[in-house]
């Protein structure tokens, strides 16, 4: 299927190491650690015993249930535009491929599988990736995003970005364009 963001979606985001007042709050929380080697790890929704892996530059957003997710920088500044309020930023609307359970499995998802970089274990109810250098946990009802697919001269695919979105989160932020 694909999806976009709704249009006009205004967001709070935050560059890590600028030490805003929502980083702060955050690792007092436990929810964002700071390493020795001055990365971080954001314990969002998926990432439950290690923390996701992101750099001082990254930014990161927090979901509706109040958990951190990181940005690489790059696609931030890309796919975004601040707005006059500091950390206030309106998200460009992207369509992107999506795929849930409910659908065949696509090639990213077939691609996915072979690499061992996702895993669907149907009979425990969730999916596992090792994303942002951890592994990640959800739901069955998540929908994974392909943010961006590579493929060789033959067409074959070579890399693929994506990531998990609750299904809540999923349907607060997201519309369906086609399936």
């Amino acid at each position: 299927m694909i999806v976009q963001k709704k249009n006009g979606k205004r967001i709070r985001a935050y560059q890590l190491g600028k030490g805003s007042a929502m980083e702060k709050q955050m690792i007092s929380e436990g929810k964002i650690i700071v390493c020795v080697d001055g990365s971080y790890e954001l314990f969002s929704r998926e990432a439950r015993q290690q923390g996701e892996k992101a750099c001082a530059g990254d930014y990161f957003k927090i979901d509706s249930a109040g958990y951190p997710y990181p940005n690489k920088r790059d696609w931030f500044c890309r796919n975004h535009i601040l707005l006059q309020e500091p950390d206030l930023y309106e998200q460009l609307p992207v369509q992107l491929k999506a795929w849930e359970l409910s659908e065949p499995e696509s090639e990213e998802i077939i691609w996915l599988k072979k690499q061992g970089v996702l895993w669907i274990q149907e009979e425990a109810n969730y999916f596992s990736a090792r994303l942002w250098g951890t592994v990640e946990r959800t739901e069955k009802d998540s929908v994974i995003l392909f943010y961006h697919v590579e493929r060789d001269s033959a067409g074959q695919i070579t890399e693929v970005d994506f990531n998990f979105v609750s299904r809540e989160e999923f349907q607060k932020s997201y519309r369906v364009i086609s399936c």
